[in-house]
């Protein structure tokens, strides 16, 4: 019985010692605190610079947002190129009777994203604004979803070449 107790009081021993070390306790910050940090620093940078321009204020502010925080325009693009895929089918998608004024043409559009990433307008040119393929080409890209970000509501110029495949596959 006492070798049991020895050996548990051993095993124990590195436990106690380093429970009682004079190391400080450790903390992880919390998102709010970083961003506190963050601030902080931007004042003290914005204190030791001249505030007598704007655009210095704008860079500041700038530099206290992080990077994942920025509009991504590559996430951007990424997404709307995998709409288009969607969206140049848009003119096959129809009965002949549906598509008597459809001409082959560049379907150019602006896409507004919101800061929580979704898509908010779409807005497109005249050739297909009020038709049954332009509708679906705008249905196409209301569905994209990009990364959140801070700041203005952000627009993007988007082309699209929309053509009608044949039954037989070659375009027309």
């Amino acid at each position: 019985m006492r070798k049991v107790v020895a050996v548990c009081l051993f095993s124990l021993f590195p436990v106690v010692l380093a429970s009682c070390s004079k190391e400080p306790e450790r903390h992880v910050k919390t998102p709010q605190e970083l961003l506190d940090d963050e601030l902080a620093q931007v004042d003290a940078q914005r204190a030791e610079r001249p505030s007598d321009s704007a655009a210095s204020s704008a860079e500041l502010e700038a530099v206290a947002l992080a990077d994942e925080d920025r509009f991504d325009e590559e996430n951007a693009e990424y997404e709307l190129k995998r709409s288009s895929i969607g969206a140049r089918s848009c003119p096959d998608s129809f009965e002949e009777e549906q598509l008597k004024e459809f001409k082959p043409g560049t379907a150019e559009l602006k896409v507004l994203f919101a800061n929580d990433g979704r898509v908010k307008q779409v807005t497109m040119n005249d050739l297909y604004k009020d038709s049954n393929v332009g509708d679906c080409v705008k249905r196409a890209f209301s569905s994209v979803q990009i990364r959140s970000y801070v700041g203005k509501e952000r627009s993007v110029d988007w082309k699209l070449e929309l053509k009608r495949e044949s039954t037989d596959g070659a375009k027309k």
